[in-house]
């Protein structure tokens, strides 16, 4: 658990760099997420975007391009599938978010 002051897609990519960032060996990883966005983009232009420095067609640099850059980075060691929707813990992880930021509030 942590805090990101981000986008959504952002809070996503951060989300998945950390758990990547966690594996010590070659696996297969299986990315669960809502954000169908960041899912498409990790499948159909990851690897476009690092081979053109990570910028636009225009020439700027990609949105949150330095969490794409590290999320490249970490997939190049591993499979990596993406799974649209939840997962089966999903429902348990936002349970745990909420009793969290209630336990913080007070």
């Amino acid at each position: 658990f942590g805090k990101v002051n981000a986008t959504h897609n952002g809070a996503v990519l951060t989300a998945m760099v950390r758990a990547m960032g966690r594996l010590n060996r070659t696996c297969e990883v299986h990315l669960h997420a809502e954000d169908e966005f960041v899912l498409r983009m990790l499948e159909n232009r990851l690897d476009v975007w690092a081979g053109n420095g990570f910028l636009t067609a225009k020439g700027k640099a990609v949105a949150n391009q330095e969490e794409w850059m590290e999320l490249w980075g970490l997939s190049q060691k591993q499979l990596i599938l993406s799974e649209p929707g939840g997962h089966a813990y999903s429902g348990w992880l936002q349970e745990e978010i909420r009793k969290r930021k209630e336990k913080d509030d007070v």
